[in-house]
């Protein structure tokens, strides 16, 4: 299946470049404190990625993202929790979530496409921006004592797939 075995980018302006159609079961620690650090899919439209359910995506530096063209599927765990820190998904690509997808702690992390079939949690400080959601029935998207910002065009199942105990969750 072309599964790639470790990773590492966890510095300024460093850049793990994913090759498309395949799959990484690693421990990924991704950021940089003055330049962000990324995952990339490179650039060519319609390529899939995939986390594999054993991946962990971990943000260790203040700035850190995906980056690219098409799609990542996500089945493992991916954590934006780095204290005043930015994780971003780029506008170019859709983030398909089975995995589970956590923000907190003052990250500050934007998505620009994540279809949700799993579970994220905005929880304790951290803010999330959606600017497109999508959701099957078994997606959840829970929102404790943070901001959940939905963006973008939005239907009732989507937003039957979101909880909120204190915290913010803005529609706009």
């Amino acid at each position: 299946d072309g599964a790639l075995s470790t990773a590492l980018a966890d510095r300024d302006g460093a850049a793990l470049i994913l090759p498309a159609s395949q799959t990484l079961s690693a421990t990924v620690r991704i950021g940089g404190a003055v330049a962000e650090a990324d995952l990339t899919t490179g650039t060519v439209p319609g390529s899939v990625f995939t986390l594999a359910p054993t991946s962990i995506v971990t943000q260790t530096g203040r700035l850190a993202g995906f980056n690219g063209v098409g799609t990542i599927v996500n089945q493992g765990t991916v954590q934006a929790t780095v204290q005043g820190g930015a994780f971003q998904v780029g506008p170019s690509l859709v983030l398909n979530n089975t995995g589970t997808i956590g923000v907190g702690n003052g990250d500050f992390t934007t998505i620009g496409s994540l279809a949700n079939a799993g579970r994220v949690s905005v929880v304790t400080g951290g803010v999330l921006t959606l600017q497109g959601y999508t959701a099957s029935p078994a997606g959840r998207l829970n929102e404790t004592n943070a901001t959940l910002n939905l963006l973008g065009p939005l239907t009732l199942p989507a937003l039957n797939t979101v909880s909120r105990s204190g915290g913010i969750v803005s529609l706009g």
